[in-house]
C-alpha cells in the first residue's frame, strides 16, 4: 500500500510534466528504488492473482501447469523488462 501511496502521490506530481522532467524525477537515487520496488511488487501481486484464478478455474492437470508456467515466465520477462527500463534511464541520467 505504500508502494502505491507514493507512487500516486508524485505521478500526481508530474501531471504535465514534459519527458525531460519525467526522466530527471526517475533519475534521482531513491525515485529509482522505489519504483523498482513498485514494479517488482507488482508483477509478482499479479502473478499470485492470476494463479488463484487458474487454479480455480482450470481442472485439466496439464493445461493448469502450462498456463501457471507461462504466466510466471511471462511476468519475469515483462516485469524485468520493466526493470531494465528504469535502470537504464538511472544510468543515462548519472
Amino acid at each position: 500500500i505504500f508502494l502505491v501511496v507514493w507512487l500516486a502521490f508524485f505521478l500526481l506530481g508530474l501531471k504535465g510534466a514534459d519527458y525531460d522532467m519525467a526522466v530527471a524525477w526517475v533519475t534521482k537515487p531513491l525515485n529509482t528504488l522505489m519504483l523498482v520496488f513498485f514494479i517488482f511488487t507488482a508483477f509478482y501481486h499479479s502473478t499470485l492473482g492470476i494463479q488463484e484464478v487458474i487454479e480455480d478455474y482450470v481442472h485439466k492437470r496439464c493445461v493448469k501447469k502450462t498456463l501457471l508456467h507461462g504466466t510466471r515466465l511471462l511476468a519475469f520477462f515483462l516485469g524485468g523488462a520493466a526493470i531494465f527500463s528504469v535502470l537504464s534511464l538511472y544510468v543515462k541520467g548519472l
